[in-house]
């Protein structure tokens, strides 16, 4: 998912420099600023407006203008001073959304370690990254804004439970969930992109972690619903790791279909393995779906996998 960061000619003067370097030290600096985008903030990243904001690292010949510095939005305003362009350099940038998780070498190498993906719903925290390099502008050109497009690192998990086709009108059949576990997956990982933006994760992050479990599940749902909506319910919603689909992770389901305040409660355990999907990919959602019959059962609909914005192709641009 991509965002193109509006960074109206200028470049980054002052903020964090190399050996104290100040913009009095720079050669032919440009006397035009920065400026950005707006946005506002959600956890996943669906569109330009879910982000306020994000750290960047940029520069040029060693100098390091923006350092893990902070650009907050509406205004897409920054921390540390005006940074102006310099004619002739060339200047790379870099980028991590949420603020403050990453590191940034000079080689352009990102590193996020321990990133913790466990969060869900409106808690869970969206990983991305941008980089955009080798940007020059001679004396007398106009700059153009910096397009920085951010890619989305995890994978997103929807579970839906839905009502049984056909159901309706069917006496005493009220289904009904009561909770639900997601299981199996770690929740810590060590993420790196080098600088010809070849990617890796180190899942667990700590050799000594454990995975989830029934006891700690990774996501859970645990406030009864009925389910009557043709679209289905959201049962949990969560950002995982891209990684390939374990035999060993699982959804539980508690579950009725009988009416009243004292229905008999079902059990369902459900091996995602067996599914379909046997791999999550970053910046790809799937929609796992199922439903409730009048007999009793859990059946899974085939999961659909889709990018986060079909719309534009999984990219997102904000200028």
């Amino acid at each position: 998912m991509k965002v193109n960061l509006r960074t109206i000619i200028g470049i980054l003067s002052g903020a964090v420099v190399v050996s104290c370097t100040t913009t009095t030290d720079e050669p032919g600096l440009s006397e035009i600023p920065i400026e950005f985008g707006t946005a506002v903030s959600r956890s996943v990243v669906t569109s330009p407006s879910d982000m306020s904001s994000f750290s960047v690292w940029g520069g040029y010949d060693g100098v390091n203008l923006f350092e893990n510095t902070t650009v907050s939005g509406p205004a897409w305003t920054y921390e540390g001073g005006t940074r102006y362009w310099v004619p002739g350099k060339t200047f790379n940038f870099y980028a991590v959304h949420p603020v403050s998780v990453g590191t940034v070498t000079n080689d352009g190498k990102i590193t996020v370690s321990s990133f913790d993906c466990s969060k869900t719903g409106t808690d869970a925290v969206d990983l991305m990254i941008a980089k955009k390099t080798g940007i020059i502008y001679n004396q007398g050109e106009q700059p153009q804004p910096v397009p920085l497009s951010f890619s989305h690192e995890l994978a997103r998990v929807v579970f839906v439970a839905k009502n049984h086709e056909g159901a309706e009108g069917i006496d005493e059949y009220t289904p009904k969930i009561h909770s639900a576990k997601l299981y199996g997956m770690y929740r810590t990982g060590n993420f790196t992109s080098d600088k010809l933006n070849n990617k890796t994760w180190k899942i667990p992050s700590d050799d000594t972690e454990q995975p989830s479990g029934k006891g700690n599940p990774f996501a859970d749902f645990n406030t009864p619903v009925v389910i009557n909506q043709k679209e289905g319910v959201t049962i949990i919603e969560a950002l995982v790791f891209p990684q390939a689909v374990g035999v060993e992770y699982y959804i539980d389901l508690q579950y009725s279909t009988s009416p009243g305040n004292n229905p008999t409660i079902k059990d369902a355990s459900i091996q995602l393995s067996s599914l379909s999907v046997s791999q999550w990919d970053a910046g790809k959602q799937y929609r796992y779906s199922f439903t409730v019959t009048p007999d009793d059962r859990i059946l899974f609909d085939k999961p659909t996998v889709n990018k986060w914005n079909e719309a534009t192709g999984g990219i997102i641009i904000v200028d």
